[in-house]
């Protein structure tokens, strides 16, 4: 009955109105803020708390070079007092498209999971590696987003995914890059990947930042979809490591079991889906990502997408009006969305250090 066109037409009007004018909208009004989602100035007034508190813990790194808005990549650094040098280290970046705030959310409480002890997997990761955490790695366009949300309100209109350039960020990493499809050279276009390999500060910054530290193992936060997707996403390669260790991540999720998929067909699972997906964006690949990028530097990565608004014929009407809506949810519903994904990031973590730890040892 569920995917009965007539329920799936009234269901989606029913959502849309009600987003518009009616209760779900009204979730959002107050989407930053008490009880909701972290402004800016509370993620800095937060890692500073935290460097405050636990300075034998926790450092804060500025990246350079500056973004265009004058802005550093804050790299949040945690190493247990005693942890032998040698130890191998991991890397969680956030807000990499900066419309995607519960990315943050979810970084800023694996933070605070870790800093106050809460739990076995956090005290566990701490005693056997380093661990760096970039809350916000696309400042500028946070930024921007904050002036277009608090000029028109948080429930209707377009946001940011690129940098104050408009450049999509996992786009701009020299990973099989390209800027010759129109998907990547139309400067309007969501993936417009800049004029070549690493011309956006903020991929240089994480550039110099990834071959200086060396990471074991990667998490980048995105939303929405539900899923850990696997690398590569411009070719057919897999790491099969992480592919491994993502398989064993829905059965730890106590809401919510994401799927696993591989980059390389995550946006073609079908042929329906991959003719259309290739002719509207001239190339069946997606190029220039961060995630592979990092497979080149040695790193077992994975990429998680956050939440999803539901089953999605019936909510592309609210999508449409707002693409806060879109890629996060509501703050009365941030929480569990957190909640469901923190048990598979720190098993990630531990599980690629347990298969790199077997490799070595045979």
């Amino acid at each position: 009955m569920r995917y009965d066109p007539l329920a799936i037409t009234q269901n989606l009007i029913r959502n849309t109105l009600s987003y518009a004018v009616g209760a779900k909208g009204a979730e959002y009004r107050d989407f930053f803020g008490e009880g909701g989602y972290r402004r800016p100035e509370d993620y800095a007034r937060e890692i500073a708390q935290m460097q405050a508190e636990r300075p034998e813990l926790v450092s804060v790194h500025g990246l350079w070079p500056r973004t265009i808005g004058g802005r550093h990549l804050q790299v949040v650094r945690l190493r247990r007092p005693g942890l032998p040098e040698g130890a191998p280290r991991v890397l969680l970046t956030a807000l990499l498209h900066a419309r995607e705030f519960i990315g943050g959310e979810s970084a800023m409480d694996f933070l605070g999971s870790l800093v106050e002890g809460r739990g076995e997997q956090a005290a566990a990761l701490l005693e056997r590696c380093e661990v760096d955490v970039i809350p916000v790695a696309n400042p500028d366009g946070v930024a921007l987003n904050m002036r277009r949300i608090e000029g028109r309100g948080a429930r209707f209109g377009a946001l940011h995914r690129g940098n104050a350039r408009g450049v999509d960020l996992n786009r701009n990493f020299e990973a099989r890059y390209s800027n010759l499809e129109r998907t990547y050279r139309w400067r309007f276009s969501d993936e417009f990947s800049g004029r070549r390999a690493f011309s956006e500060a903020e991929s240089q910054a994480l550039k110099k930042l990834v071959e200086a530290r060396g990471y074991t193992a990667a998490i980048n936060l995105h939303s929405y979809s539900s899923v850990f997707i696997v690398p590569r996403f411009g070719s057919d390669e897999v790491d099969a490591l992480s592919e491994a260790v993502a398989r064993t991540l829905p059965a730890l999720q106590p809401h919510e079991p994401y799927e696993v998929v591989r980059g390389s067909v995550f946006f073609r699972q079908n042929r329906a889906m991959a003719l259309l997906f290739t002719a509207a964006r001239g190339t069946r690949w997606v190029n220039g990502t961060f995630d592979d990028w990092l497979m080149d530097q040695g790193a077992h990565a994975l990429l998680i997408e956050i939440a999803k608004p539901g089953f999605l014929p019936e909510h592309v009407g609210e999508m449409a009006l707002s693409h806060l809506r879109a890629f996060n949810p509501s703050p009365q519903d941030r929480a569990r969305a957190v909640e469901n994904v923190l048990p598979a990031m720190f098993a990630f973590y531990h599980g690629i250090l347990d298969g790199v730890q077997a490799k070595e040892s045979r």
